[in-house]
């Protein structure tokens, strides 16, 4: 038996793989301005390379993906163009690691469930000058 790998050795460490969004929807959104949406995104993978974006659900569209900039601290920030006055847009917030970690909020997205900005206020667009 000594010549059969008694002499083998291994080592193997096994690490649970997280990946963290965390999200707080726009209180107000103002008509003709333009949309920043704040996200954290977190990984447990060590010097991870995270992408990250907004997901706009458009009803008889294509999804469109909006993506996040990501500083080294895990903040992320997004740019939503800007509205007129009266329109709603649903969204998801989505995240995917190297590993292939996907995360989406809110809780139950793939289920339908979406958050919704309601752009409010008066719209320089339509004003005549």
């Amino acid at each position: 038996m000594a010549g059969c790998g008694s002499n083998r050795e291994s080592a193997e460490e096994h690490r649970k793989l997280s990946l963290r969004v965390e999200h707080l929807p726009p209180v107000r959104v103002h008509a003709g301005e333009e949309v920043e949406m704040h996200a954290s995104i977190r990984s447990s993978l060590e010097g991870a390379k995270l992408e990250a974006w907004v997901r706009v659900l458009r009803p008889g569209e294509d999804d469109e993906r909006i993506p996040f900039r990501i500083a080294s601290d895990g903040n992320a920030v997004a740019h939503l163009p800007a509205s007129e006055r009266g329109t709603v847009l649903r969204y998801v917030i989505e995240a995917k690691d190297a590993a292939g970690l996907v995360v989406s909020l809110p809780r139950g997205s793939q289920d339908g469930e979406s958050y919704t900005l309601r752009f409010e206020g008066p719209s320089s667009w339509n004003r005549s000058v």
